[in-house]
């Protein structure tokens, strides 16, 4: 087998160890592919379960601020209603009047027992105000909960979501870790592989260079045998020729 034919076939088999490595890696970055992609989708799962139970507190909360609302709104109703029944007893029937009739009006209100429906009806608003201002406080103090849960929730989702990503990050660090490791040794092996290649290649020169010298020496002495048999075939036909000439003269 001649040089080139081996440095032929070492070329052939070092691209195909490459595309073995190649190709098993390629197998390693699908898996690891996968896995990410696995991890992706549970954190998106969290991720989703966790924006629904937000949703879920903001629209408690946004059910209690309606409430606060419509509760709000029928005291104030009611108040406006007992003030104008209140105004429609203090007016009378009629819509203008005098002076004097006026304060007729005045004294025979305070005198008559429709005052103690006034202040009864003022008495009942004051306490319909108390328990507004109750319910009130009530639903701000609803609503601040709310908001305090609403609160935790955005830390909580915070939190979840940071965690996961830094989880996510420190695995992806300690996969390109192992990735760089195993690269690592991959080049320690295919410089070992190298140094191996490099060794048998100066072994075969060394060989290919004896047996280059050894067939020029080969050559060599066959050559001078040659040149030897050739005087040797040269002479004997001589001295054939000579015994040939002395046989004709002995017979003359």
């Amino acid at each position: 087998m001649s040089k080139d034919t081996y440095l032929k076939l070492l070329k052939k088999s070092q691209v195909l160890d490459r595309l073995v490595q190649l190709s098993s890696h390629v197998g390693e970055s699908e898996q690891q592919v996968r896995r990410l992609q696995c991890d992706q989708a549970r954190a998106q799962c969290v991720q989703d379960r966790v924006f629904a139970e937000l949703d879920r507190y903001r629209r408690q909360a946004t059910d209690a601020q309606q409430q606060f609302l419509g509760l709000i709104q029928s005291l104030t109703a009611l108040c406006m209603r007992e003030e104008n029944d209140t105004v429609a007893d203090s007016n009378g029937p009629e819509d203008v009047v005098s002076a004097e009739d006026q304060t007729l009006l005045d004294l025979q209100r305070v005198s008559s027992p429709t005052s103690k429906s006034t202040s009864c009806s003022t008495l009942e608003t004051q306490a319909l105000a108390t328990v507004g201002r109750q319910r009130v406080q009530q639903l701000e103090a609803i609503c601040a909960r709310y908001e305090r849960q609403l609160d935790g929730s955005e830390a909580a989702l915070s939190q979840a979501i940071y965690s996961d990503a830094a989880r996510e990050s420190a695995a992806r660090i300690a996969q390109l870790e192992a990735r760089d490791q195993q690269h690592e040794a991959d080049k320690q092996a295919l410089q070992v592989q190298l140094e191996l290649a490099r060794g048998q290649v100066s072994h075969l020169q060394e060989r290919l260079k004896q047996t280059q010298d050894r067939r020029t020496t080969l050559e060599h002495a066959n050559q001078q045998l040659e040149q030897e048999l050739t005087r040797h075939t040269t002479a004997t036909q001589r001295v054939q020729v000579m015994v040939m000439r002395r046989t004709s003269w002995n017979g003359l």
